[in-house]
């Protein structure tokens, strides 16, 4: 699982700890850290937050979800595999065109 720092700071007072330091507390309590990866904001473009407002299994593939998901009042019919989500998730969400570091450029099917 990847984390932003940015988006752990809005759930946990780490104001005055740098990711660095947080990744060797981190490290220190036992908690594996795979790496730890500076991307700029410069980097991403076109991922917003929404929240599923519906979910259920893929009719064709049962490894798939097709969640609907309300981005500033748009709903969005989005497949994917994650299977540890449920309704009023906050989720990342890759709008076609987005550009993401290592991946490239997002494209809808």
């Amino acid at each position: 699982m990847q984390v932003s720092y940015n988006l752990l700071k809005e759930y946990v007072d780490i104001d005055n700890i740098s990711p660095e330091e947080l990744t060797n507390r981190l490290t220190m309590n036992g908690i594996i850290l795979e790496r730890m990866e500076n991307i700029s904001a410069a980097e991403i473009e076109k991922v917003v937050v929404g929240k599923i407002t519906a979910l259920n299994k893929h009719p064709e593939n049962k490894n798939l979800s097709v969640c609907q998901v309300d981005i500033k009042g748009k709903i969005l019919q989005i497949v994917c595999g994650a299977n540890n989500m449920k309704v009023f998730d906050k989720v990342a969400v890759a709008l076609e065109g987005a550009k993401l570091p290592q991946i490239g450029v997002i494209k809808s099917k």
